[in-house]
């Protein structure tokens, strides 16, 4: 058997069977999705909180395309549910960023988060709060 990393970063496995033998290989199924949930707060040049309505939060994939968005309530809360494993990135949508002048925190204006692959368990990844600041 020959073991190796594929580009993600998942361990991928070559089996080698003997010609009119018969061999039982078992392999696990990707059953594992995850729910990642977060604020979002945008504060001014004296750190009061600005309202939010109808932002959106974007789901961008290890290679930077977006995989899935989220609509902010009027709290500044987002969902997203049912994200396969993977490296993401959490990011306000760059049309709004760019319309509002907004900056993005240095530590939370991006979030990257793992949904780690495990079987037959739920994933849920709380607390994934942006700061943007306007001026």
């Amino acid at each position: 058997m020959h073991a190796n990393l594929s580009p993600v970063g998942i361990a991928t496995q070559s089996i080698y069977v003997e010609p009119m033998k018969t061999t039982r290989v078992e392999f696990p199924l990707k059953s594992t999705v995850g729910n990642i949930t977060g604020k979002l707060n945008i504060q001014d040049e004296f750190n009061r909180k600005r309202v939010i309505t109808d932002f959106i939060v974007s789901l961008f994939d290890n290679d930077g395309r977006e995989v899935a968005y989220a609509t902010v309530d009027s709290a500044g809360n987002y969902y997203f549910s049912g994200i396969s494993p993977g490296r993401y990135k959490i990011a306000l949508d760059k049309n709004f960023v760019d319309d509002y002048n907004l900056i993005p925190d240095a530590v939370k204006g991006e979030i990257f988060i793992d949904i780690p692959y495990v079987y037959k368990d739920f994933v849920e990844l709380n607390n994934q709060d942006l700061i943007y600041k306007c001026f």
